[in-house]
């Protein structure tokens, strides 16, 4: 059940990125929603393996889990903001 709501959270979150580039008439290629689409797989994969790991009663591997991957996650969503959602 958490994978489905998982997912449903990463197509809205997609949807809402769509409508946010319509919005703002940002022209974005395909690399761009490719890298968009990637960061938000990073970030479902992230969220799911620390949600996993605790549920396994692996709290020092989900906390690894969540330094390493959390901090890709968001460096990855810094740079996507910065370079490829920006107004031109």
């Amino acid at each position: 059940m958490f994978n489905f709501v998982l997912g449903v959270l990463a197509t809205i979150g997609l949807v809402m990125l769509i409508q946010y580039a319509g919005k703002n008439k940002l022209e974005l290629n395909w690399w761009q929603w490719l890298l968009a689409g990637l960061g938000v797989l990073l970030a479902a994969f992230t969220v799911s393996s620390i949600a996993t790991l605790f549920a396994e009663n692996e709290p020092r591997a989900a906390q690894f889990i969540a330094l390493v991957f959390g901090l890709l996650t968001v460096i990855w969503g810094v740079l996507l903001g910065r370079f490829v959602f920006k107004k031109a």
